[in-house]
């Protein structure tokens, strides 16, 4: 490789490093990481406060049994279904999904230089607290 190509790539790597992935391929890793149930990369898809409570849910469900977890299965949070359009809006992204009953809206923010899944936007993150207690 000549001194010239050498210098041109260095000086890219931080242009293409930017972009990274869209928010909707970056949406599709993550229900890839859920559906392996894989919860160390599945919660790198996650900002990094939800994915807090995604692992300490996990952690709590496999410690305690699932009565005591927050969400009956972390791995369902994310709605499934057709990715229809991304929306970008500088740092934050709303991927529409058609799921099996309805459109969901899922809105994703650029951190670390990734597209995450805002967890707390999602409608499934706050369901149990709207669950009777027993």
């Amino acid at each position: 490789m000549t001194p010239r190509v050498l210098t041109l790539l260095v000086a890219l790597a931080p242009l293409t490093a930017a972009c990274g992935d869209a928010p909707a391929d970056r949406y599709a890793e993550a229900l890839a990481a859920a559906e392996r149930e894989e919860l160390e990369v599945y919660s790198l898809y996650f900002t990094q406060r939800s994915a807090d409570v995604v692992r300490a849910s996990q952690e709590v469900r496999a410690r305690e049994g699932r009565d005591f977890a927050y969400f009956d299965d972390v791995y369902e949070l994310l709605p499934r279904g057709q990715v229809l359009d991304s929306h970008v809006e500088g740092e934050v992204a709303r991927v529409r999904v058609q799921g099996q009953r309805k459109e969901v809206t899922v809105q994703m923010r650029q951190e670390r230089g990734l597209w995450v899944v805002d967890g707390f936007a999602l409608p499934g993150f706050w369901a149990p607290l709207k669950e009777p207690v027993e």
